[in-house]
């Protein structure tokens, strides 16, 4: 299984924005004099790198989870039909939804 057109330009949109805040935080912080302003901006701008990095992890580990459903299915689909290899070619493209 892969992930859909959508799928990937919603995770593409998602880290965008999440960077595009963590940008605008981290100038906040570099132009601000006062340093309780300063720290405020600083951490708002560690709190969207985690959020950036809690979907790129989310997108890792998501990646891995589709890889092995595919193999499963592959393995299951071939001990269903033992040395059919149309049925198994068949079977092995479907786009099976979860």
């Amino acid at each position: 299984m892969q992930w859909t057109q959508k799928e990937t330009d919603l995770l593409k949109d998602l880290k965008g924005q999440e960077q595009l805040c963590v940008d605008k935080y981290t100038r906040h912080a570099e132009a601000a004099a006062d340093p309780q302003l300063k720290n405020l901006f600083s951490q708002l701008a560690q709190n969207e790198q985690q959020h950036l990095q809690t979907i790129r992890q989310m997108e890792q580990v998501i990646s891995i989870v589709l890889s092995l459903t595919d193999r499963i299915i592959d393995h299951r689909i071939r001990r269903m039909y033992p040395g059919n290899d149309i049925a198994i070619h068949f079977l092995s493209r479907l786009q099976i939804d979860y």
